[in-house]
């Protein structure tokens, strides 16, 4: 199931998040792009250094706008 596939695609952001794409709505922030077009998701994260762990902000889908900081609350 995708879902599955989405949450194991997030799971390996732990062996390299640096190879991810700077967001573009926040240089601190980081995209992992998910799926085949037309059905691209966008999961947004940080990476936090001590300790040293990634957190997942957003999943939205690629079509949507960029979002604001108001979305990540």
């Amino acid at each position: 199931m995708w879902f599955e596939e989405l949450v194991d695609a997030i799971h390996s952001l732990a062996v390299n998040p640096e190879l991810c794409v700077v967001a573009p709505e926040d240089p601190e922030l980081r995209q992992l792009l998910y799926g085949r077009s037309p059905n691209v998701y966008r999961v947004i994260f940080r990476i936090l250094e001590k300790p040293k762990k990634i957190v997942v902000l957003h999943i939205r889908h690629g079509a949507q706008q960029p979002f604001k900081a108001a979305d990540l609350n």
